[in-house]
């Protein structure tokens, strides 16, 4: 690369080389998105992501730790302070976190929120799930009768078995590529 100078974008990606580090950026195509669907004046929101998290080339951090932390701030995010246990009887995480690596957050995140105890309807649409469907489970949501997975990538029936045992009324698995699948 030395021959060629100093990398700065690369395959759609913003590239800044520094003595800190290397920073990579989506900037000029997100400002490209934004103008062709005429978005330029739109409201930005944050994505959850812990602050307290530090990546650094030293430290290994790893998906799932990263992917929890991301978890923990979306449902906080989404509760916006409720505490009445009785009063959360919805909680909508459609598109909070986008899974890199697919999985469900974990039973001991959910027991964290104590007032989710009386949960009847989780939204989990558009998040990239394709497994850990179990957790849910685990997590004991005894309360939970809907279920929205839609626009999930959620593959094979036997995923979804162990959600009898929540007793759900509604499950939405639209666009899921499980509801292709012969005899769905």
């Amino acid at each position: 690369m030395s021959m060629m100078g100093e990398l700065t974008f690369f395959f759609g990606l913003q590239i800044k080389q520094s003595k800190d580090g290397i920073f990579i950026n989506q900037a000029k195509y997100t400002k490209e998105l934004l103008k062709r669907f005429d978005m330029e004046a739109s409201n930005a929101f944050d994505t959850p992501m812990s602050s307290s998290l530090k990546l650094d080339k030293d430290e290994k951090v790893y998906a799932f730790q990263l992917m929890d932390e991301i978890w923990e701030r979306a449902v906080e995010t989404a509760l916006d302070g409720q505490t009445d246990a009785a009063s959360v009887r919805t909680l909508t995480l459609d598109g909070a976190v986008k899974c890199v690596h697919g999985r469900l957050l974990p039973p001991t995140l959910l027991e964290k929120f104590n007032n989710l105890q009386h949960l009847s309807k989780f939204i989990l649409s558009d998040n990239r799930i394709a497994g850990g469907v179990e957790y849910l489970v685990e997590a004991g949501l005894e309360s939970l009768r809907d279920l929205d997975f839609s626009n999930n990538w959620i593959r094979d029936i036997n995923d979804l078995r162990l959600l009898v045992k929540l007793k759900l009324v509604s499950l939405d698995l639209y666009e899921c590529p499980v509801t292709r699948v012969k005899d769905y």
